[in-house]
């Protein structure tokens, strides 16, 4: 998911040639050093018959494509530098989204201190990177949508015992559709430290236990538009034992949004029971959160949970939510009739938490309003296949079809479908 995290490649023999692109890692730099390019092509044809809930009368049609070139240069075993510039162009039947087009800029552009790639241990990187934190609940890319999201910062790294620790202050880059013209957002920033502790055998049994403080200057809930500045104090446990997996991570939030104060939380989790050894490979998986929200828009006081810069899309690939006001259920199946070739069908249950709060969409912002009626949204029916059909090829197909509610269509709204269907390679 993220470049900068590809494992580090040897220096090649001097007679030993290598194919494409194996012949683009490790490549000898002076003083023992490495240099590795590489870069990911990808076009996604998206479509929606009824968008945005059923509210827009068109139908929207997108073709999307992404072309990003990198370079990895470690320069000694305790300094590095890493560059990544993207092209992201398309088109859209209801006009350019917000993440659809930039024609060329810095993605990416960073100088990291410590220990040579992926050797562990103290670690200070400062510029532009994208960053994963944990589940990818709180910060992390947006990989469906064209541009992926990054920040411009700084982040440390240090341990304690088994534990390990990242320190971090950055802020959200502001995209723009020219050519090298992304700055960085000067009316948000983030920062905090996360703290993590992965048991042996890795992956069998971890925990999260982190801090992170958001301030906005301008924020839009159902509750009104103001100065929003809010702290998160999240744990997590996660794990594995036998055919059973789990993952289960509360946060509370606390601060000031205008004059008021903020009392907001969520509780987020996913359970999964496999059967390796079984024709198709099956596991049953459940996810089921609560994200608060507005209980009273005029108490000065705002209960609306902000998930902050999560993964994108949240719940589908329709992306028609974001974890505000939310509660879901949401059983999966997933088959894997071939090696490469994975199958997943669910089925996305959404309510409200609270009836005096709004329905939220992507990125943060109240859109739709029931009212007082129903809690209950709808439910997104969803199926996917990704295939990789060749080393470093991907080819991925995901429909969705939302059944809205009564209270939805009281208000107007309507069932829709969507289709995203993409094909990519990365070297």
């Amino acid at each position: 998911m993220l470049r900068w995290q590809d494992p580090l490649a040897a220096r090649p023999g001097p007679d030993c040639p290598r194919p494409f692109p194996a012949a683009l890692k490790g490549l000898p730099l002076g003083d023992g050093g490495t240099l590795s390019l590489g870069g990911e092509w990808r076009v996604r044809v998206e479509a929606a018959d009824r968008p945005d809930f059923g509210l827009a009368e068109a139908a929207d049609r997108a073709i999307l494509q992404r072309l990003l070139l990198h370079a990895d240069a470690q320069l000694s075993d305790h300094v590095r530098g890493f560059v990544q510039i993207g092209s992201f162009i398309g088109s859209r039947r209801l006009g350019e989204g917000p993440t659809d087009v930039s024609r060329l800029d810095l993605t990416q552009a960073f100088v990291e201190i410590g220990r040579r790639n992926g050797s562990g241990g103290p670690m200070l990187r400062l510029g532009r990177q994208e960053v994963a934190l944990g589940s990818s609940r709180l910060i992390s890319v947006r990989d469906s949508p064209n541009i992926r999201r990054s920040f411009d910062g700084v982040r440390g790294r240090f341990g304690l015992g088994k534990a390990q620790f990242d320190g971090f202050w950055l802020r959200p880059i502001q995209l723009r559709p020219g050519v090298f013209d992304d700055v960085s957002d000067r009316n948000e920033q983030v920062y905090g430290l996360f703290g993590t502790l992965d048991m042996q055998p890795a992956g069998r049994l971890g925990f999260n236990l982190y801090w992170i403080g958001y301030e906005r200057q301008q924020a839009r809930f159902q509750a009104g538009s103001g100065r929003e500045r809010r702290h998160s104090f999240g744990a997590r446990v996660y794990g594995a034992a036998g055919s059973w997996d789990w993952d289960i991570e509360p946060v509370i939030q606390v601060g000031r949004f205008g004059t008021g104060r903020i009392a907001a939380w969520t509780v987020a989790s996913a359970f999964g029971h496999s059967w390796p050894g079984q024709p198709l490979a099956p596991r049953l998986g459940l996810k089921a959160d609560i994200a608060s929200g507005d209980r009273d828009r005029n108490d000065n006081k705002l209960g609306s949970f902000n998930a902050l810069y999560p993964r994108l899309p949240y719940f589908t690939e329709a992306g028609l939510a974001v974890p505000t006001n939310i509660m879901d259920l949401h059983p999966t199946l997933s088959l894997t009739p071939e090696k490469s070739v994975d199958v997943t069908l669910g089925a996305n249950f959404l309510w409200r938490h609270r009836r005096a709060d709004a329905v939220y969409v992507p990125p943060l912002r109240p859109f739709l309003d029931p009212g007082a009626g129903s809690r209950f949204v709808g439910t997104q029916f969803e199926a996917n296949v990704e295939w990789e059909a060749a080393p470093g090829w991907a080819v991925k197909l995901a429909l969705v079809h939302f059944a809205a509610s009564d209270s939805l269509r009281a208000i107007g709204a309507r069932s829709s479908n969507f289709m995203a269907s993409s094909i990519g390679y990365r070297f």
